[in-house]
């Protein structure tokens, strides 16, 4: 691939594809299912997350909207996308019809929208990515958005086992950091229950599948 061969209307355009972010960079190739535990996974949490169509959903980080697609199928009385990426939110707002359906251009940690205007919150493969801090401040965020009683799902890398030494998960994460060329610092599932906890949700479904990942949700406000 050549810097002429990327699309300029997908994310990653005026990067060397040499430095691009791995997701990015599958996306200029034609791929379009970028979830750690891919698509099967993605559905148990929607399913589990039950969305109705009096529900007003927000998803973090859409990307090239896969996921968005599988949500507005369940018709949700609302559907709000949160997206760093503009050539992504520009993506996802190419199909999105209907009064109740946008995209924004934001961050998940800040998104700017209104406390407790949703019923739903999801995000996939983007926590695994972020520091500490910023892992935090998203779950907070999440947190802050839902009403009482509201879900919260996630789609993440984990890392096993629960007891793996300090020294094998740096390892681990520079490994991956190095393949696609964002820091990656994912958890182990209790990591990651205790994470959400600690932010004021009750964890109630938690699955996995190969590839070191993890779908967990719906998480409800406690």
């Amino acid at each position: 691939m050549t810097q002429t061969d990327l699309d300029p209307n997908l994310p990653g355009r005026g990067l060397d594809y040499n430095r691009m972010p791995g997701h990015w960079l599958l996306a200029q190739l034609g791929k379009r299912v970028l979830r750690p535990g891919g698509l099967e996974l993605t559905r148990q949490m929607l399913e589990a997350l039950d969305i109705q169509s009096t529900d007003h959903v927000i998803e973090f980080a859409p990307g090239l909207g896969v996921t968005a697609r599988e949500t507005l199928e369940r018709n949700p009385l609302s559907y709000t996308g949160v997206e760093r990426d503009e050539a992504a939110a520009q993506q996802v707002n190419n199909y999105l019809d209907g009064p109740g359906r946008n995209c924004l251009v934001g961050r998940a940690e800040d998104t700017g929208l209104p406390e407790a205007s949703a019923t739903v919150v999801y995000g996939e493969a983007m926590l695994s990515m972020q520091t500490p801090a910023h892992k935090e401040s998203i779950v907070k965020e999440a947190a802050r958005l839902l009403q009482s009683g509201g879900r919260y799902g996630i789609h993440e890398l984990s890392l096993e086992p629960d007891d793996l030494d300090d020294e094998k998960k740096a390892e681990i994460n520079k490994t991956l950091s190095d393949a696609i060329h964002v820091g990656a610092r994912p958890l182990t599932p209790t990591e990651w229950k205790d994470l959400l906890e600690q932010n004021g949700f009750q964890v109630a479904t938690q699955e996995s599948a190969p590839h070191a990942s993890i779908g967990a949700g719906p998480l409800h406000q406690g």
